[in-house]
């Protein structure tokens, strides 16, 4: 049931990087052609850049955390797994 959950989990992570990295990219673009402030849904003052970098840090944050996690458990899962086959 672990691994059933951790592959999930990593699949999840998997989408959410990619759905964050194309829209990452598609702002930088929009900004690039534009030449108006980076978020343009959050209003036009000159903080809007600011924010877009706060909610990338914190998803980096927050994502780098989980994917930390679901990898310390798949190593301690094959851990011990070979301790387990190497006791018998």
């Amino acid at each position: 049931m672990n691994k059933l959950i951790a592959t999930i989990f990593g699949r999840m992570l998997s989408t959410i990087h990619l759905i964050v990295i194309l829209s990452f990219i598609a702002v930088i673009f929009n900004f690039h052609e534009s030449k108006n402030s980076l978020v343009a849904l959050l209003g036009k003052s000159a903080n809007n850049d600011i924010v877009l970098l706060g909610f990338f840090l914190l998803y980096v944050l927050f994502i780098g955390s989980l994917s930390t996690f679901i990898s310390m458990n798949e190593h301690l899962e094959e851990i011990s797994n070979a301790l387990k086959k190497k006791s018998k």
